[in-house]
């Protein structure tokens, strides 16, 4: 469903905002899944005056499509990389990769450090989205 339409849908009575609870069914219609409640409460403690208007729905879709699209492309990276399916990478890993796809260029163990963010000898999914949002050559193709 789109915005404007989840709007209109959730608006009961025609108050020209939505409530809370109005509020929380608009994202679910909008998005296909259910918030967690950190996020509600965060969002709701955002809004301007006693509920969400047609505008600020539109503003927080926006923003959390953009966030979504964001982490769903990190997160395709990250599991073609992960060709055995453990949820980490280790230095062998992206060696691997590299070698498949640029076999002259190699990652060194200083590149692997700076993913590594908590330097476990893994890299995880988060370290691997943090090191993403740090290159600014990644942040024009995956967080855009």
């Amino acid at each position: 469903m789109d915005t404007k339409q989840a709007f209109v849908t959730f608006d009961v009575g025609n108050k020209g905002h939505l409530t809370r609870s109005e509020f929380k069914s608009a994202l679910l219609s909008i998005f296909g899944f259910e918030f967690v409640k950190a996020d509600i409460h965060s969002l709701w403690d955002s809004k301007q005056g006693e509920g969400i208007s047609a505008a600020e729905l539109q503003q927080i879709v926006e923003r959390r499509s953009f966030m979504i699209g964001s982490f769903d492309k990190a997160y395709k990276m990250f599991q073609s990389l992960d060709k055995h399916h453990r949820g980490f990478l280790l230095i062998d890993d992206l060696q691997d990769a590299f070698l498949e796809a640029c076999p002259k260029l190699a990652i060194g163990p200083e590149v692997f450090a700076a993913m590594d963010g908590d330097g476990d000898g893994r890299v995880s999914f988060s370290d691997f989205k943090r090191y993403l949002a740090q290159q600014p050559q990644t942040q024009q193709h995956v967080f855009r």
